[in-house]
C-alpha cells in the first residue's frame, strides 16, 4: 500500500467516510452531523499525520460543558475515521485516545424499579386499551427498543417456545 501524500488532512479523510462508509451504516446521517458539526470544524485542516492524543485532548477539554455520552459519541466515531485512515495507509498507526467513562444508567432513573410501580403503570396502560396494554408491556418485559416494537410482526413471536425474534426495526436493520 502507498502512502498516503504528506499533506492529506482530516477533511479529506472526512470526505472519504461521508462517500463510503456513512452510506453503508444505519446512523450514516448521525456521522455526517457529528463531522459537520464538530469533527470538521476541530480538525478540518489537520494533516491527518499530525493529528495526535495531544489534539484530541484539547478538542475533549473545549467540550468540558457537554455531557460525557456526546463526547463519548464524538470520539467514538473520531476513533473509527482514524481506524479507516491506518487501513486506508494514510496513518501508520492510530493514536490511542480515551474515551470518558459514562455511566450506563443516570442516578435519576428511578421510575418502574419495583414490582408494584410496573403493575401501577400497566395498569394505567390498560385503560387506555388493550393494544396500549401490550405494547407496554413488551417494551418492560423484554426491553425492546421503540423502533424494534414498532417492527414486530406476528410471524416474529413463538408463544410456545416464549420467544420474540428481533430482525428488523422500523428504520432499518436493528442494533
Amino acid at each position: 500500500r502507498a502512502p498516503a501524500p504528506p499533506d492529506m488532512t482530516f477533511g479529506d479523510l472526512a470526505d472519504y467516510w461521508v462517500k463510503h462508509r456513512a452510506p453503508q451504516k444505519r446512523s450514516g446521517k448521525n456521522d455526517e452531523s457529528i463531522i459537520t458539526k464538530h469533527l470538521r470544524p476541530a480538525f478540518g485542516a489537520t494533516r491527518v499525520r499530525e493529528l495526535n492524543v495531544q489534539a484530541v485532548d484539547a478538542f475533549v477539554a473545549a467540550r468540558r460543558n457537554k455531557h460525557q455520552k456526546t463526547v463519548a459519541n464524538l470520539l467514538t466515531l473520531l476513533i473509527s475515521m482514524l481506524n479507516l485512515a491506518v487501513e486506508l495507509g494514510w496513518l501508520l498507526k492510530a493514536p490511542r485516545i480515551r474515551k470518558p467513562k459514562v455511566k450506563v444508567a443516570d442516578s435519576d432513573f428511578r421510575y418502574l424499579r419495583t414490582k408494584e410501580e410496573i403493575a401501577r403503570f400497566l395498569g394505567a396502560a390498560r385503560s387506555e386499551g388493550e393494544n396500549i396494554h401490550a405494547l407496554y408491556a413488551t417494551a418492560i418485559h423484554t426491553g425492546l427498543r421503540a423502533g424494534e416494537l414498532a417492527a414486530l410482526r406476528w410471524d416474529d413471536v413463538d408463544f410456545g417456545r416464549r420467544i420474540i425474534t428481533v430482525s428488523r426495526s422500523f428504520n432499518g436493520p436493528t442494533k
